[in-house]
This record gives C-alpha cells, sequence and structure tokens, in this order.
C-alpha cells in the first residue's frame, strides 16, 4: 500500500503535472471532497476499484469498478470522507496491473 500525495496548482505561472507509475496496485490517499486520482492507459486495459467500506441498510456498499482500455484514462473520484476505511482513516484504490499505466493524484 502506497499513500498518494495530490498535486495542487496554483497562480504563479502554474504547475507542471507529475504523472507517474502507480507505485504499486493499492493506491491509499487522505479524503477530501477536492481530491481526484487520474489513470491514464498504454497499451494494457485494466481495472481500477474504488474501495467502499461500510454497510448500508444492512447490505454491504458496493465497490466502484472502472474498466479503463488501451490508452484511455478515467478521473476518478471526489475522494471524499464518505469512502474512508475506518480501520486506516484513508481512502483506497486498487488497480489490476500498474504495467503500462500512470497516473497523478489531484487537489481541485
Amino acid at each position: 500500500m502506497t499513500l498518494i500525495t495530490p498535486q495542487t496548482g496554483n497562480n504563479n505561472g502554474g504547475a507542471a503535472l507529475s504523472i507517474v507509475t502507480p507505485p504499486s496496485t493499492t493506491l491509499e490517499f487522505a479524503p477530501g471532497t477536492n481530491i481526484y486520482y487520474l489513470l491514464l492507459t498504454g497499451a494494457t486495459a485494466i481495472t481500477a476499484t474504488l474501495v467502499v467500506p461500510g454497510n448500508l441498510y444492512g447490505q454491504a456498499r458496493p465497490d466502484v469498478v472502472y474498466s479503463v482500455g488501451t490508452t484511455s484514462n478515467r478521473f476518478i473520484g471526489p475522494l471524499s470522507s464518505d469512502l474512508v476505511d475506518p480501520a486506516t482513516g484513508l481512502v483506497t484504490i486498487t488497480l489490476s496491473a500498474t504495467t503500462n499505466a500512470t497516473g497523478a493524484a489531484i487537489t481541485l
């Protein structure tokens, strides 16, 4: 598991977005209503799963699954506090693979 720190822009000439290969298949984020994860794929399609913990009305809340095709992208979020795992205090996204994938956490 890897804690991902979101990047933020500025009004002083802007900020270049650093898009990198995910460091592992399990990504964790401190929650926030303005935090998102931009996921891009190359020659390999992958599945990204936004883990939704807890129960509602006596049933497990379903995870949100993103199928990301080859040379495609998904903007996942907001990674808000209702997605927090009570055991860790963090929001989790799992990836089926990191091969040919890049991404960036962004604060908007």
